[in-house]
């Protein structure tokens, strides 16, 4: 008895197998839905009935009997074995179309990851040239006034683009390391600027260790230079960074007022961009004029 049900079993899994492998020919050939459920359909009836006549052809053959299968018992079996290889079928399709479904998942969160990884990228590398050619021109009109001052800026220059491209393929890093770059940007601006330029930290100690984008204090102190300069005073830039509780804050203050608006400008348009595709609404950047300081804050939830 126990030979007659494993041979059953194994023809009714040939079966099995072999309607599978139909309906995927038919799912290549066969486009309209409807029409390709019909088919299905009949060749589920089809394999059911085999079944039944091969199962009962093996039962009396092993068993050693006379064939006594009436019409009735036909039908019976027949419906029997159509859910039978239905549910078997729908299940087997089920956890494939589920396998797929994850594997389309992931192709996807991947592809999107690249993108904003290149995206990122692209805005991040936005900053060098910007950089690069504003000190260039500094460079230029140095060399005729103070040849010695010149060689410093260009020392200055090196070691920040050293600094600034060998981390170009990380979206985030150290306060501390940042810190750094803003320290070799400043080195050049106040060769350029001297004594019309003065920078004042107030920096919490719990923060140097935590990470925040690549190349984002500079292009706030940057701007801050850029439009600050315009009015023709000294410059106060300061620039406070601090921690409150699950937040960091970054604040760059400037004397003067903010006679337009510049929150789309390229640079903050590149800050903004880069903060969403990073933190997404996890983070939040404002420029604003208050007590006669423009400020450029960023709130960073950690």
């Amino acid at each position: 008895m126990v030979l007659v049900k494993l041979v059953q079993f194994l023809v009714g899994l040939f079966f099995n197998v072999l309607l599978i492998q139909c309906y995927s020919i038919i799912k290549q050939k066969i486009l309209n839905p409807t029409k390709r459920y019909i088919v299905f359909a009949f060749l589920v009836i089809i394999t059911s009935l085999v079944i039944v006549f091969c199962n009962n052809n093996i039962y009396f053959s092993l068993m050693d009997i006379s064939q006594s299968l009436t019409s009735t018992n036909i039908i019976i079996n027949t419906l029997q074995k159509i859910i039978y290889v239905t549910g078997f079928t729908t299940l087997f399709f089920m956890i494939r179309n589920l396998k797929e479904l994850q594997h389309q998942k992931q192709e996807t969160l991947t592809a999107r990851q690249l993108a904003t990884e290149s995206q990122l990228q692209l805005l991040q590398e936005q900053v060098n040239p910007h950089f690069l050619f504003n000190s260039l021109n500094s460079l230029r009109s140095l060399i005729l006034i103070d040849t010695s001052k010149a060689r410093d800026m260009v020392t200055s220059i090196s070691e920040f683009l050293r600094v600034a491209l060998t981390s170009s393929h990380s979206s985030k890093r150290l306060v501390s390391e940042e810190l750094k770059v803003l320290n070799d940007y400043l080195n050049i601006q106040k060769i350029r600027w001297e004594d019309d330029l003065i920078v004042v930290y107030d920096l919490a100690s719990n923060v140097s260790n935590l990470k925040i984008p690549t190349l984002m204090l500079q292009p706030l102190v940057e701007n801050a230079i850029k439009h600050g300069m315009k009015d023709g005073k000294v410059l106060t830039i300061e620039v406070n960074i601090q921690k409150n509780r699950d937040k960091l804050i970054i604040l760059i203050k400037n004397n003067g007022s903010l006679k337009i608006n510049v929150n789309h400008s390229g640079g903050n348009k590149n800050i903004i961009k880069r903060l969403d595709l990073i933190y997404g609404n996890a983070a939040h950047f404002s420029l604003y004029e208050n007590e006669g300081k423009v400020h450029s804050k960023i709130i960073i939830k950690i």
